[in-house]
């Protein structure tokens, strides 16, 4: 995930700041129930290692991977193409409200 964050800062030359949250920190807040961070799975407990499916199989017969920087400029080059009220309503991740008040209560748990 370190290494899709670099290189969509890099290429969009976003003035980023990532902060990272720790495993709990997420379960704490629920944020897999409520579909805000959908690609992440714990490390632990009944679904730890739930995205680790192993693509050999699929390779096997012929599956091909794109680039990193070409999945990120196609993935950006189709949001930018959407609608503005799509843009904005994203069904996944954080509102700007939810995200400030996550990194609020990130910045307290870290003092």
């Amino acid at each position: 995930m370190g290494d899709v964050l670099d290189t969509t800062k890099r290429l969009t030359k976003a003035n980023t700041k990532v902060v990272w949250a720790s495993p709990e920190f997420v379960m704490q807040e629920k944020l897999l129930e409520s579909g805000e961070i959908p690609i992440w799975s714990p490390t632990t407990g009944e679904s730890a290692g739930a995205s680790l499916v192993s693509s050999a199989r699929a390779v096997s017969r012929g599956l091909r991977f794109r680039s990193l920087e070409t999945t990120i400029r196609d993935t950006l080059a189709w949001q930018n193409a959407r609608p503005a009220a799509q843009q904005q309503k994203m069904r996944a991740g954080f509102t700007a409200q939810r995200e400030t008040e996550l990194l609020k209560k990130l910045a307290v748990a870290k003092v």
